[in-house]
């Protein structure tokens, strides 16, 4: 984790833990010998489009090349890829001191899917465009400033 001084923006190596349930993808293990879960390749299971909102860096949902989707036969879905996070964070280095802590918000939502088919613990917003309404998940980073 990094924030760069010049831009004020937050570099966060980390893993991004999704899960689902998707009623496509349910079996029974009794007739497959008894096969509880899978692994298949990211591309080629559905994955939600879930975008960082205050990006820096490139604008593209997190997701990452050749990560496996474990899946259970009741449909569970768990796929935790890891992702380079570029998010801007507003620091007011004349005035921070060592010791003191430094607030990064980071703005999470679904680029194409209102809230009646992806829902999650979350802000709501109206945008002009689309009579639904569309989720964000927030995350708070606070960092304590260490001067090096």
């Amino acid at each position: 984790m990094n924030i760069l001084k010049d831009n004020q923006v937050l570099v966060l190596d980390t893993f991004i833990s999704m899960t689902a349930r998707d009623g496509q993808l349910v079996w029974n293990p009794a007739l497959y010998d008894g096969l509880e879960m899978i692994r298949l390749p990211s591309e080629q299971v559905w994955q939600p489009d879930i975008m960082l909102e205050n990006n820096a860096n490139q604008f593209h949902g997190l997701h990452s090349g050749d990560i496996n989707m474990v899946i259970t036969y009741d449909g569970f879905v768990f796929y935790a890829p890891p992702v380079k996070i570029h998010s801007y964070c507003k620091v007011n280095y004349a005035k921070l001191k060592q010791g003191n802590v430094v607030t990064c918000k980071l703005t999470f939502l679904s680029w194409t899917y209102g809230v009646a088919v992806r829902d999650v613990e979350r802000d709501v917003k109206y945008y002009a465009c689309c009579v639904e309404p569309y989720v964000k998940l927030k995350y708070v980073i606070k960092l304590r400033y260490v001067d090096n």
